[in-house]
């Protein structure tokens, strides 16, 4: 920990370093490296002059970051990891949605706590999703949560548990407004599927 901090204090950077922290399955998504190293260093050093390959591999590993923290953490680390992402995503373009997407999946995200903070992140990226990722998106928001995964212990779509995530959240707010403008989640939503909605008419 202390040769990490080292490292980070020090602005450190070489390809061979990028490759060997993507190479470790836990420093980056367990929140083991310094995420002010993460986005002032590996991402716009990335962004500006590394590979295509690198970039992706880093977007992910951050979304996996977004996944995996604590929920206490992620909000003390939720700017910088914004901000990584939002560099990532300007490299990789079209890129990006599949990589958020997997981590809407049983594999990855076990609760809908999870999935609604990658969601939620997507939209603050103003993530688009066209052609065959809006395809996935829709399925992975009507594919059903683990059995007893659910609110409540029931069988539910994850748009089930997600809306209903997203009202229990802002159930104050919601007395003097509406879910459109409280959730950045149900905004992304109307977003992405009212065009298609529209098309089906």
């Amino acid at each position: 920990k202390l040769i990490v901090e080292a490292v980070a204090d020090l602005n450190s950077y070489s390809d061979g370093l990028l490759d060997w922290v993507l190479s470790k399955s836990n420093l980056i998504e367990d929140g083991v490296w310094p995420v002010r190293h993460l986005v002032r260093v590996f991402c716009n050093k990335t962004a500006a002059t590394g590979s295509h390959v690198r970039a992706l591999n880093l977007c992910r590993k951050l979304f996996g970051r977004v996944n995996a923290l604590d929920v206490k953490v992620f909000r003390k680390q939720r700017t910088g990891l914004l901000n990584g992402l939002a560099t990532m995503c300007n490299k990789i373009g079209a890129d990006a949605p599949p990589i958020m997407l997997l981590f809407l999946d049983s594999k990855f995200s076990k609760t809908i706590e999870q999935r609604a903070r990658v969601i939620r992140i997507a939209a603050d990226l103003n993530m688009e999703f066209l052609g065959e990722s809006l395809t996935d998106l829709a399925r992975c928001l009507l594919a059903y949560m683990p059995l007893g995964a659910g609110l409540g212990g029931t069988r539910r779509s994850v748009l089930d548990d997600l809306m209903q995530h997203e009202v229990t959240q802002y159930k104050f707010e919601l007395r003097s407004t509406s879910l459109i403008q409280t959730s950045s989640v149900f905004r992304l939503l109307q977003t992405v599927f009212k065009p298609a909605a529209n098309d089906n008419n």
